[in-house]
């Protein structure tokens, strides 16, 4: 089954104002708005319709009558698994025990070994959350998009700017969005390869987002209020920001 997740997707971005409408305050950061809005997006119209086709190949809960009853026996075998709640602070340990996260050691560091941190931090992520680590890279992209998760290819890519940038502010971003993408790597491991996922109505929220139709929302065609608030990008967003408010960044 080929599955590719692009964050290349025509982008329409809609005025603060359009979004402000729909979504209070405490809801929509400005900084979110402006550059972290489209990871994890299909790729094109065209996309849509073989995405989903794709989809109903799996076998799923189509012949199988009580979904609920069937997913918690399919966790069981998973019992060992970590709650979130101890994925965040196992995480959250991990990145701030780092002395190249201290802002005075990360400038000293060429881009090439900055990837290498990130790569070390998703590689931990991977084992905390038993699954596969996926490969982070360096990729030029629009000063709106911060990172992205390409599911296809394994790989989780970062906004070369943002990483060599030598701003702490930028610092945080980039491993929010490290956290963010390799969030997106823990679902779809789920949805397609095992679930390890201990909470069912966060799981079948998931499902429901990705294997159902529309699936996935993409901001540049159903807009950025439904991208935004749809429960794969919600929880993802949710994750990477507790996780992060439990890292100390050290420097100027």
């Amino acid at each position: 089954m080929k599955i590719n997740f692009d964050r290349n997707a025509e982008k329409r971005r809609e005025t603060k104002e359009e979004l402000e409408a729909g979504l209070s305050n405490d809801s929509l950061a400005d900084n979110e708005i402006n550059e972290n809005y489209d990871n994890f997006a299909l790729a094109g119209h065209d996309r849509v319709e073989e995405f989903m086709n794709e989809v109903q190949e799996l076998e799923l809960d189509n012949e199988i009558e009580d979904y609920e009853s069937y997913i918690n026996e399919e966790s069981d075998e998973n019992r060992e698994a970590l709650s979130e709640i101890e994925q965040i602070k196992e995480i959250s340990d991990f990145i701030d025990s780092l002395d190249e996260i201290n802002f005075e050691n990360w400038k000293d560091l060429e881009i090439n070994e900055r990837i290498v941190v990130m790569q070390n931090i998703e590689k931990k992520i991977a084992e905390i959350t038993n699954r596969s680590p996926l490969q982070v890279e360096l990729e030029r992209m629009p000063s709106g998009v911060r990172g992205a998760m390409d599911w296809e290819k394994q790989k989780i890519l970062m906004n070369q700017d943002l990483v060599s940038s030598e701003s702490i502010n930028d610092l945080h971003h980039a491993l929010t969005t490290l956290n963010h993408e390799s969030r997106h790597g823990y679902q779809m491991y789920n949805l397609l390869i095992s679930r390890t996922e201990l909470n069912v109505e966060k799981y079948e929220e998931w499902r429901k987002n990705v294997m159902e139709p529309p699936g996935y929302i993409n901001a540049g065609l159903f807009g950025f209020k439904r991208y935004y608030m749809q429960p794969i990008e919600v929880d993802a967003r949710d994750f990477s920001e507790a996780v992060m408010n439990n890292v100390k960044l050290r420097g100027k």
